[in-house]
């Protein structure tokens, strides 16, 4: 899930933690897109910040942790499932809170679809998850469809990261290395 696009130039500078950890989470949604854990684990070190801050940065620590130990993709998969939740739990409690940009639907491909959906874990934007989700269920009917009706159906931030976490596990099947 899926190119590098999103909140690069659209995080706030005043952002907990500042917009430069962004890089390093997007380079891990990469990595564990392909299953590739070297560039996973690379990554999650250099998230290992101990200067960030914000309401739920224990818990994007202990997802980076996670993400660190992770020994295949399904576990990469979750660890950065934790990372995305933890990360739209303080950018939506930060004032005002932090809006991650993102694809705006309808999407022209499965991988757009994709990104807008980690946008708006990013920003706690249920509406707009739906509404990716929804595009990607369009583009990608061949696709696990149990996976994408859980993501289709979950109302709670933690609900749509677990749900978008196992829809990462269906893109290794694809992108893996």
């Amino acid at each position: 899930m899926i190119l590098l696009l999103g909140c690069i130039s659209t995080c706030a500078p005043s952002a907990p933690g500042g917009p430069g950890h962004y890089a390093e989470a997007l380079l891990m949604r990469e990595a564990a897109r392909r299953g590739d854990l070297l560039a996973l684990h690379e990554a999650a070190r250099e998230l290992e910040d101990p200067d960030l801050r914000g309401p739920d940065v224990d818990a994007v620590h202990g997802a980076v942790g996670m993400a660190l130990i992770a020994e295949d993709g399904e576990e990469a998969a979750w660890a950065l499932a934790g990372i995305v939740e933890a990360c739209g739990g303080c950018h939506a409690s930060s004032q005002p809170p932090v809006r991650v940009g993102g694809p705006k639907p309808p999407h022209a491909s499965h991988g757009r679809a994709g990104e807008a959906m980690w946008s708006a874990l990013l920003s706690d934007d249920g509406l707009a998850f739906s509404a990716s989700v929804e595009d990607y269920l369009r583009l990608q009917p061949e696709h696990d469809v149990q996976r994408a009706h859980a993501a289709r159906n979950a109302s709670t931030r933690s609900e749509r990261a677990d749900a978008w976490g196992e829809l990462l596990v269906e893109c290794q099947a694809c992108h893996a290395l």
